[in-house]
């Protein structure tokens, strides 16, 4: 297993950054990868663009942001009125404990209590939700936050497990992919490729549509997670993939229909290459690479993603097994890529 660089993972997980809100995050990762590229910018969108190399086929993408809530509005009795930013399942979210906007205010989310409900039985809801702050009134809570202020889940990275074989953080989703490019190209024996720390996924991969518009790349790489459900009572036959079988590479999911021959050439030569990955055992969740599929004349694309639990939630867990899988795989697939793309003529000037 390659060295695991859990304070560069930490780093990034506990910058707030919900979509909209990536300055931070990028801020960071800048500082990270500037001394290694040879070409770095950000575009109108946000994304941030490195370029090792020239001419460069391959195109490896991470996006920066992740889920979270904007507030609303804000209530006479000093409680804030707040909606998802990307998918959040709202019965999840009574008693958590947030941070709202970049003075990272601290609050707790609550409900009306089950027992003064008129009905017991109607699920939870965004309008059911409201966010204290300390605030006994409106005036108060207008000193301390501002209507378009963003809110994340307060929790931060964390090791876990009795042998700290696992990570935990609210942002795996998708601050490890950002890990995962850092360290491509941290590393001195890759060359030519761009790598794009992209913006927005998580409400309608709007970004990734800005990259691909402007970045002439012949292989696009989506890093992303996706959701393992390998816990007690789920079926086998119900569950998206599992962790310690490394990285995901979907064939089909509900964003994509992927080139078959392209994805079986990615897979078999993992397995070749003796890196373990698994596919998705049911049609869920997209990433960037349906953009990237769609845009101009198309381009193949796949999605390789680390296999987490509880995402989209206060605390998604990974294993030090897959995120060494993932680095593998991406290291693996870009040497097969870059020779393959030199052979067919599109060489370094």
């Amino acid at each position: 297993m390659s060295a695991f660089d859990f304070p560069l993972l930490k780093k990034l997980c506990d910058i707030p950054g919900p979509s909209g809100f990536e300055d931070d995050v990028r801020d960071f990762i800048r500082k990270q990868i500037e001394p290694y590229v040879d070409d770095l910018y950000m575009d109108p969108m946000g994304n941030l663009i490195a370029i090792k190399g020239k001419n460069a086929g391959v195109l490896f993408d991470a996006h920066m942001d992740e889920v979270g809530f904007m507030i609303t509005g804000i209530r006479e009795d000093g409680t804030l009125r707040f909606y998802q930013i990307g998918s959040v399942t709202p019965g999840m979210l009574p008693g958590k404990r947030v941070l709202i906007g970049k003075k990272q205010m601290q609050g707790v989310i609550g409900a009306t209590p089950k027992h003064l409900l008129k009905d017991r039985q109607k699920d939870v809801s965004y309008e059911d939700l409201r966010i204290y702050i300390g605030a006994d009134s409106k005036e108060e809570a207008e000193k301390l936050v501002e209507i378009g202020d963003f809110a994340v889940f307060d929790t931060s990275c964390h090791f876990i497990g009795a042998e700290d074989n696992a990570v935990a953080s609210r942002n795996m989703d998708d601050r490890l992919g950002c890990y995962l490019l850092i360290r491509m190209i941290q590393n001195s024996s890759l060359t030519n490729a761009v790598f794009s720390f992209s913006v927005q996924e998580e409400t309608g991969d709007r970004g990734a549509a800005a990259v691909a518009e402007e970045i002439p790349f012949r292989y696009g790489i989506a890093i992303d997670t996706t959701s393992a459900a390998n816990l007690p009572g789920t079926d086998p036959e119900d569950q998206v993939c599992a962790t310690h079988k490394g990285g995901v590479m979907s064939f089909i999911d509900r964003a994509t229909t992927y080139d078959n021959a392209f994805i079986r050439e990615m897979y078999d030569l993992l397995l070749e290459n003796g890196i373990p990955v698994q596919t998705k055992g049911r049609n869920a969740g997209g990433t960037n690479a349906s953009v990237f599929q769609k845009v101009g004349i198309g381009h193949k694309t796949l999605s390789l993603s680390t296999p987490a639990l509880f995402i989209h939630g206060p605390l998604s867990v990974v294993t030090l097994e897959d995120i060494d899988s993932m680095e593998r795989s991406l290291i693996c697939m870009h040497a097969h890529l870059t020779k393959k793309d030199r052979e067919k003529g599109n060489k370094d000037d």
